[in-house]
């Protein structure tokens, strides 16, 4: 290698790179640059695409939405909970969709036996302006609606007349059955004395379809002055209820009374019992312990309890079947009771236990020994467990408190 030069006599043998190309080196030479026209047309292509993939999907999940929430609504309204039934269906009208006229169907109906009969009337009007409720669905949807609210009943049907005419057979009936001579509104319910009213209800007539009902409670005469009857109302206090009927054509009935009387107090008396009967429930352990009970005399006491709870869910309640629960109440309480186990002498359980036998051989050799087999047996577990010896009071009372539950399920079941 000659030092003094710039060039080493190695790099002379080393093969030479030839570039082929522009000022730069490029391997190709010149660059070959896409139009920004021929860009933009793929992008767009692109986002269109990206645009069309997303919609169809939003579609795809949105159709499957709404299919959740009417499912979802319809399965409310077999189970009678119309107002969920509703927020269902209002969350699929807010999806859009062609479901409308199912959709509307179904809120039509759950408004109107949700006592929503203003609501109801409004989504018939959009059915009718769609024309998608035929003369036949129409006249069935109308007297749904009369049987819960005749007022808006008729003003649904003279909303109808006026844009369709009353041509159709079905149409032209309902007109004739909301020009006939009004009669008596009869009530839906008895008369009489009641510890809670909080739905007065008349029977539904469509043989006089969309009269309307007038009512007042503070002894006046009722007249198109007073309150209009759209669906059940509530009766505070003792009163003389007045009812007064009026057709399409204004020609009123008779004025109908009924006499009704609330007892506020045993109404208290039966609430506070169920809360003290269910308190007891509550506190009172299962077990053989002193303080506790058997499983059975919980289920029993249980059953009187859920009667009474369940008559207090009622609107309407009557003082015969409130004063019924209220000494079904009493007597279960004091039956509960004798059920939870407490201290025992010796003597109290031989006396039993001799009791408990001589019913036991009674009763095997009975025609029914059979329908009763399993408590048969459970007696005779009990009774062979407590004829021995036992070293702490709390094993006496728990033999005592078993073979005396024993004789209450067999009693229970007949004997």
């Amino acid at each position: 290698c000659d030092w003094s030069s710039d060039v080493c006599s190695s790099d002379l043998n080393k093969p030479k790179k030839i570039f082929i190309g522009n000022n730069h080196g490029s391997l190709y030479g010149k660059h070959r640059r896409i139009p920004p026209v021929i860009i933009a047309i793929i992008l767009a292509f692109v986002l269109l695409a990206a645009a069309i993939i997303y919609s169809a999907f939003s579609t795809y999940k949105k159709k499957g939405l709404i299919r959740t929430y009417i499912s979802n609504a319809k399965s409310y309204t077999e189970a009678q909970n119309y107002s969920s039934a509703i927020d269902e269906y209002n969350k699929a009208l807010k999806l859009g969709g062609t479901n409308k006229n199912e959709i509307y169907s179904g809120m039509i109906y759950c408004y109107i036996k949700n006592d929503q009969t203003d609501e109801a009337v409004d989504y018939i009007k959009l059915l009718l302006a769609r024309h998608e409720l035929k003369d036949e669905s129409f006249s069935e949807t109308a007297l749904m609606i009369n049987s819960v609210d005749p007022a808006s009943a008729q003003r649904l049907l003279n909303a109808y007349t006026e844009t369709y005419g009353e041509n159709a057979p079905s149409i032209a009936q309902l007109v004739a059955a909301s020009k006939s001579d009004p009669v008596l509104p009869q009530l839906d319910m008895l008369q009489g004395t009641y510890v809670r009213i909080n739905n007065v209800k008349f029977k539904p007539d469509n043989e006089h379809f969309g009269h309307t009902i007038y009512y007042t409670t503070d002894n006046s005469a009722p007249s198109e002055s007073s309150k209009i009857y759209r669906g059940g109302f509530a009766i505070d206090q003792s009163a003389d209820l007045r009812a007064v009927s009026y057709n399409a054509d204004g020609k009123s009935s008779e004025i109908a009374l009924f006499s009704f009387v609330v007892d506020k107090e045993m109404l208290n008396d039966l609430t506070e019992l169920t809360n003290e009967a269910r308190k007891l429930y509550n506190e009172t352990e299962v077990g053989t312990e002193i303080g506790q009970c058997s499983t059975s005399a919980k289920d029993k006491f249980d059953i009187t309890i859920k009667e009474a709870e369940e008559l207090l869910t009622r609107d309407n309640i009557l003082f015969m079947d409130a004063e019924n629960n209220v000494d079904y109440l009493n007597a279960a309480i004091e039956d509960f009771k004798s059920r939870i186990n407490t201290d025992v002498d010796p003597q109290s359980l031989e006396n039993l236990l001799s009791f408990a036998d001589e019913v036991y051989n009674t009763v095997k050799l009975s025609p029914i020994a059979n329908d009763v087999n399993r408590q048969l047996e459970e007696l005779d577990s009990a009774i062979v467990s407590a004829d021995k010896q036992f070293a702490t009071s709390a094993e006496l009372s728990s033999a005592y408190y078993t073979l005396y539950q024993s004789l209450l399920d067999l009693n229970f079941n007949g004997c």
